[in-house]
């Protein structure tokens, strides 16, 4: 049994003089006030930009949408890049003090002292690094998603709902709550189980075989949300037959993509917002169109729409930033090796023993800020893909309809007429809408 009592005088020793040993826990929190600091610069930009866009409206943006809806999604735009602001600061406030009040070890703690008190048998057998492992990642992302949700509903029920697109009742935000908190539940524990046994069990192969594992498990994921999860929490109907459908799948045939089925999804259940994506592995493909783009939008806007994303399968941008991201996580796999079992790292973040499970979230903290230029990097390739999608739209002959459709979503969704280019290259995966529009005109002038 685990003397609880022992250990919590010898942590608070060590954690009172935290600053006398390895500036590892320094440095991160250095370094998450850095970045901070960068993203509410980056939110002060955009907001000044927006106040002198409510001030003195111009640009092609007030001529597309004229002086109403104009000052209707600058008003949206600055409380959402407000809102944003004030959640990164609160989000940066708690995991600041988690890690300076040394939280993360305390819980570790608490959750092996209960594993080894509730479990009345063998310590090797039900205490094992596993069990602990999954109570500790249950435990903190349980409490992380509660935090969550004072944020969530905030968003929800005020800023989405003040300007007409929240349809979102409480009980579907509890459902949703509840829903995601069991799915956790399910989902946790194979997954930090598996990575346990492997850092325990593989040795100097551990890299190799965790990225494999993690591989692994991110394509199951991406196997079973779409046909497990999100049906918990939206419906699908199949796509009825018509002109619409007929469309669709004849673009489908023209591409060679092996469409399946194609599905109208409740969109409109949560919010007034539109979109369509499709998903499914080789031979089996679908297709999925949000309710509210199909009352957005006419027949000919909406297969534009899909012209562009299957673009995306097409030009296989979806296959590049999967490998793209593969490649990313086998890197930071190998270095995670190469620091796992080091005394230091524990020792500075306040952990007197050397959890295998815990080692990994340690390193993702120290790697955050090459995560942070990793997700830039990614932006740019994503905002360069979305302009080639684009174009291979136009090449099929849907220029004209794909352009009216961006501009009717433009004024139903109340995009950001103005955006600041360093704000949008830090938080946006798709070009400014200006910016497309310029180059879907330039392009159709050459197919011309």
């Amino acid at each position: 049994r685990v003397d609880v009592g022992r250990r919590q005088r010898k942590m608070d020793v060590e954690m009172s003089t935290w600053s006398d040993g390895p500036p590892l826990m320094a440095w991160c929190v250095t370094l998450m006030g850095l970045a901070l600091a960068l993203e509410t610069h980056l939110s002060w930009r955009q907001r000044q930009l927006l106040e002198k866009a409510k001030k003195k409206p111009s640009g092609e943006a007030y001529e597309r949408l004229g002086k109403e809806k104009y000052v209707e999604a600058v008003r949206y735009a600055k409380d959402k890049c407000s809102f944003a602001a004030f959640s990164n600061l609160v989000e940066g406030a708690i995991s600041a003090t988690t890690l300076l009040t040394f939280a993360l070890p305390r819980l570790w703690n608490a959750t092996e002292a209960i594993c080894g008190t509730v479990v009345d048998c063998q310590e090797e057998r039900f205490a094992s690094d596993a069990v602990r492992s999954i109570a500790f990642a249950l435990a903190w992302t349980l409490t992380s998603q509660a935090m969550d949700l004072p944020l969530k509903a905030y968003s929800t029920f005020v800023i989405e709902a003040r300007h007409g697109f929240n349809t979102t009742t409480p009980k579907v935000f509890v459902k949703d709550a509840i829903t995601s908190a069991l799915l956790t539940c399910v989902a946790a524990p194979p997954l930090v189980a598996g990575a346990v046994a492997i850092l325990r069990n593989t040795g100097p192969y551990a890299a190799m075989y965790l990225w494999a594992f993690l591989a692994t498990f991110s394509i199951l994921v991406a196997i079973i949300y779409p046909t497990l999860i999100m049906p918990l929490f939206n419906k699908f109907d199949p796509l009825p037959d018509g002109e619409l459908k007929t469309k669709i799948e004849k673009l489908a045939g023209k591409l060679g993509f092996p469409l399946q089925k194609l599905f109208v999804m409740d969109g409109s259940k949560r919010s007034g917002h539109s979109n369509a994506f499709m998903y499914g592995f080789f031979k089996n493909k679908r297709i999925v169109l949000f309710d509210t783009l199909l009352n957005q939008c006419n027949e000919e806007e909406v297969v534009g729409v899909l012209a562009h994303e299957l673009g995306h399968w097409k030009l296989k941008h979806t296959m590049a930033l999967f490998i793209s991201a593969m490649t990313v996580l086998f890197v930071q796999m190998s270095a995670f090796t190469c620091i796992r079992t080091s005394k230091l790292l524990f020792r500075s973040f306040g952990f007197e023993t050397q959890p295998v499970f815990i080692s990994l979230i340690l390193f993702q903290l120290l790697i955050a800020p090459v995560d942070l230029i990793i997700t830039l990097a990614q932006h740019f390739v994503s905002r360069l893909f979305e302009f080639q999608a684009d174009a291979f739209a136009i090449g099929l002959g849907h220029g004209g309809p794909l352009r009216t459709a961006l501009l009717k979503l433009e004024k139903e969704n109340k995009a950001s007429p103005v955006v600041d280019p360093w704000y949008s290259a830090y938080h946006y995966t798709h070009p400014p809408l200006t910016e497309r529009l310029a180059a879907i005109d330039a392009k159709m002038k050459q197919v011309e």
